[in-house]
């Protein structure tokens, strides 16, 4: 498993997050959470285009009708005609002290996204299931910063992770309901190897786990021992997708957020977007049906 890692978007980002990888345009989609933007990387002629959302943006998810849908302040919102987004499921819209953080679709078209305080109060946030339908429930409470998720192929088990609490849990799941039951943990991470973040599986079942703080990446086997563990110039890694012609390509984003000069002088690409070929491909993304 290779370890090169390299530098394909120098664009010293707040809080670069959310990636996935649009196949019909062969780009990369993501976000800069605290900028508020939007932006599309083409890898075939290096072209990255932004779009200023107006206010934080948590994730920028694809839908299966087309564009995306936001997960912003107050809940998701879509495009509509003029080109303006607007709210169409609000969430925590009463707790303007609150905001939307990472998000993800399952295979039934659902959207999952979690929510934290903006000044990051242990247990303000949750973990919300959103049908396309836009009826939302709370799936957990008492949730910090609420990160990564992603499910098995089979789709009997989900992965998720708090990264305040420095560990990623397992739930079984049952794809037809949408239920979660029997959580327990399944890899966790030391101090000083930085918070877990962004989280996505491999085609073989591979973990793969952003470390906020860390300045890694790692995976690990569906038995949770650790596999590999690729070394990132940035230390805050925020999140990770696989993309490319063959999604033999990993996608690596990460912030430049609060860093002081002597970290930004150490890393001077935090907040770029890297790549490595890690020899596993990955996996497309689920869009939501909303």
């Amino acid at each position: 498993m290779t370890s090169d890692v390299e530098l394909v978007v120098d664009l010293h980002a707040q809080l670069a997050e959310a990636p996935w990888w649009d196949e019909e345009h062969r780009q990369l989609v993501f976000v800069d959470i605290v900028a508020g933007m939007l932006y599309r990387y083409r890898p075939e002629d290096g072209d990255l285009t932004a779009r200023d959302i107006g206010e934080p943006v948590g994730a920028a998810l694809p839908r299966a009708q087309g564009d995306v849908v936001l997960a912003l302040g107050s809940g998701l919102a879509l495009w509509d005609e003029h080109g303006e987004h607007r709210i169409v499921c609000p969430i925590e819209a009463d707790r303007p002290d609150n905001r939307l953080n990472d998000a993800k679709c399952d295979a039934a078209g659902r959207l999952w996204v979690g929510s934290m305080a903006k000044d990051t109060t242990a247990g303000a946030g949750s973990l919300y299931c959103v049908t396309p339908d836009y009826t939302c429930r709370r799936v957990l409470s008492d949730v910090s910063i609420s990160n990564g998720m992603d499910w098995t192929d089979d789709n009997t088990l989900m992965y998720y992770n708090d990264s305040r609490t420095h560990r990623v849990d397992l739930f079984d799941f049952d794809l037809d309901t949408g239920a979660l039951s029997g959580r327990r943990p399944f890899v966790e991470l030391a101090a000083d190897e930085g918070e877990p973040d962004g989280l996505t599986l491999d085609a073989e079942g591979g973990v793969w786990i952003a470390t906020f703080g860390g300045g890694t990446v790692r995976r690990y086997r569906p038995d949770g021992t650790l596999d590999a563990v690729l070394r990132v110039p940035a230390r805050k890694v925020t999140s990770l997708a696989f993309g490319g012609r063959d999604r033999d390509e990993l996608y690596i984003t990460t912030a430049a957020i609060d860093l002081d000069a002597e970290e930004r002088s150490r890393y001077p690409s935090a907040g770029g977007v890297f790549r490595c070929r890690p020899g596993v491909r990955g996996r497309p993304p689920h869009a939501f049906r909303g």
